[in-house]
């Protein structure tokens, strides 16, 4: 009986061993399947994510086969009344037209880089704009935000009568109305300047640069070239309030017209304000110099100039009074 008994305590022994072994084998199976999933897991994580960045990178079957693919930046927007089509890849910005200058004003102001990285959308009178002038980055950079937004009615707080306020054709309440083909704050010099003009001798504050660029648009005074012509300085001019005369290039005849509180507005050639063609506002004379509105540049009006400076480079001149 006794050794019955151990016999049967060493079955249910073994018995309870073998049952352990195999719960053993059961979980190392299930290890090695859930070490598998893993594994398959995170390789497929590495290929996910490298496929993800090479996308960015290597340049797709299209391209390869000479396909030109256009890549696109977040935000970006298309304007297709500027006739900018479709967005180059910025990478071609090296071959627009300007970028060469600007790269160059880069040390000037580091924001430059903002304007070359998308070069490939902005008109090309506004890169040549900004090429030749620094002080408009702010305004080329607001293009995207402000271009369509409606020109202000008004240029803000009413002039001293006789006083001639300083308005620049690329100030953002205006600049970015359109002017022809072009923009007030490109081609607006001229309706810049009668604006000045009139709104300093009238007192008024509605005769901005874009209601005189639109009404010289509308009434013929802007040439296929995108020029102002010389007609506005003396038939436009009155619709504003302001009658002008020529004048002959002769200091004394200047600094007396001055004196008597009368502007003078000069059409400039090549020069210290231009490398083609523009205009400037005489607003006084004193011991000596000129003082003067350029409706291009804040620096160049902050100084004075000598008739020896301005002389060659004055192709005409009107001075203005208030209609009769």
């Amino acid at each position: 009986m006794h050794k019955m008994a151990r016999q049967s305590d060493n079955y249910r022994g073994q018995g309870r061993s073998y049952e352990r072994h195999l719960r053993r084998r059961r979980r190392m199976k299930q290890m090695r399947r859930i070490r598998r999933i893993l594994v398959c897991a995170a390789s497929l994580a590495i290929v996910l994510g490298t496929v993800w960045v090479l996308k960015d990178i290597l340049p797709s079957e299209a391209e390869g086969a000479g396909v030109e693919v256009s890549r696109t930046l977040p935000g970006d927007a298309v304007l297709k009344q500027d006739g900018l089509g479709s967005k180059p890849s910025p990478q071609k910005n090296a071959d627009v037209p300007y970028v060469k200058e600007l790269l160059e004003m880069e040390e000037q102001d580091s924001r430059i880089s903002d304007v070359v990285e998308k070069a490939d959308l902005y008109p090309e009178r506004v890169l040549k704009m900004l090429s030749k002038n620094i002080e408009t980055l702010d305004f080329v950079l607001d293009y995207w935000d402000k271009k369509d937004v409606p020109c202000e009615e008004s240029i803000g707080q009413a002039p001293v009568q006789g006083e001639i306020p300083l308005l620049l054709q690329w100030d953002e309440r205006w600049g970015y109305g359109t002017y022809g083909e072009s923009m007030v704050a490109v081609s607006g010099c001229g309706p810049t300047c009668i604006a000045m003009v009139a709104s300093g001798l009238t007192g008024r504050t509605d005769i901005t640069p874009y209601t005189v660029a639109s009404y010289s648009e509308n009434n013929g005074f802007l040439t296929k070239e995108m020029d102002t012509s010389w007609d506005l300085m003396t038939y436009g001019c009155q619709e504003f309030g302001v009658t002008g005369t020529m004048l002959g290039l002769d200091e004394n005849a200047m600094a007396n017209t001055l004196s008597y509180g009368n502007p003078i507005i000069c059409s400039m050639g090549p020069g210290d304000f231009t490398d083609n063609g523009h205009f400037i506002v005489l607003t006084g004379y004193e011991n000596g110099m000129f003082h003067v509105n350029d409706p291009n540049s804040k620096i160049r009006s902050e100084k004075t100039w000598s008739y020896e400076e301005l002389k060659n480079q004055i192709v005409n001149m009107w001075w203005y009074s208030l209609n009769e």
